[in-house]
């Protein structure tokens, strides 16, 4: 896995989005265009323990169906939970697809790939500005 996560970053780096770390299953490498590589039986690509925080209305429903079987209840009163996966860009969309009804907790790096996803497609409807002040 570091051998090939080292090429990829040397031969095109400016393109790759996300590179999952770790131990156990296929390794993907993700572009920033959408697109993917999957290496499939590398052992060294750790599953994620991606945790979920989702509103009051949408919890119940998810937790009568599962997201993934290894899906675990972390704190019901909060509507907190977890799944253990490799992140694929299958699995962005579907948490994307609950909108508002969902944060991403952790880990940090799948946090920031989420909030990268939002905020490149709020720039597209000139509804985000950061860093920009206004001056009257």
């Amino acid at each position: 896995f570091e051998q090939l996560k080292q090429q990829a970053e040397e031969h095109c780096a400016s393109a790759i989005g996300f590179i999952p770390h770790g131990k156990g299953g296929d390794m993907y490498i993700r572009f920033k265009n959408g697109s993917e590589i999957i290496f499939a039986g590398l052992d060294d690509v750790e599953k994620l323990k991606i945790v979920l925080k989702f509103s009051k209305n949408q919890f119940p429903y998810i937790a009568s169906k599962p997201l993934h079987h290894s899906q675990t209840i972390i704190d019901e009163e909060k509507c907190i939970l977890s799944i253990e996966v490799r992140p694929t860009y299958e699995l962005s969309q579907l948490i994307l697809s609950f909108g508002n009804d969902v944060e991403v907790l952790e880990p940090a790096s799948y946090r920031d790939e989420i909030i990268k996803i939002i905020t490149d497609s709020l720039k597209k409807y000139n509804v985000l500005q950061i860093g920009c002040t206004h001056n009257k």
